[in-house]
């Protein structure tokens, strides 16, 4: 019954109305955000986790994976903010910033992604085998 109320959770957010029609930026100024930030912040192209696990060590590794990506992520999106904040300060022309804005957008949506892909595949190892995964598929945010 758990892992149904999980499930449910990110079947609501993957395709609930208000998040999935939701965007503030569109992908072309995702992108063009990232390329203004890149000499600043480098320039990231990550690879979500897989969805598919056939064993507790790779799900672990999917869990690795995805928490080296939240690391990174992280550290890109306080870099962005630094940016903005610092253009805001120099009067940098705002439509730059705005761009910049959506570099960050892509950042937390990456994170987002990789979190939704690896709760979902360890649900779907611990239906398959019938055990609890040592961790929470989905843990709680904080």
């Amino acid at each position: 019954m758990k892992q149904l109320a999980y499930f449910a959770v990110a079947a609501v957010f993957l395709t609930g109305t208000a998040h999935a029609q939701y965007k503030q930026c569109a992908p072309e100024w995702m992108a063009q955000g990232r390329q203004i930030v890149a000499e600043a912040c480098g320039t990231l192209n990550p690879a979500a986790p897989q969805a598919e696990v056939t064993s507790e060590a790779d799900l672990a590794a999917q869990f690795e994976s995805k928490d080296a990506l939240n690391a990174r992520m992280a550290e890109y999106s306080a870099c962005v903010n630094t940016f903005i904040n610092t253009g805001m300060r120099n009067n940098i022309d705002i439509e730059l910033l705005d761009y910049a804005t959506c570099a960050d957008q892509w950042a937390q949506e990456q994170r987002t992604e990789a979190r939704v892909n690896v709760g979902l595949a360890c649900i779907a190892w611990e239906d398959r085998t019938r055990q609890s995964f040592s961790q929470p598929c989905f843990p709680p945010a904080g």
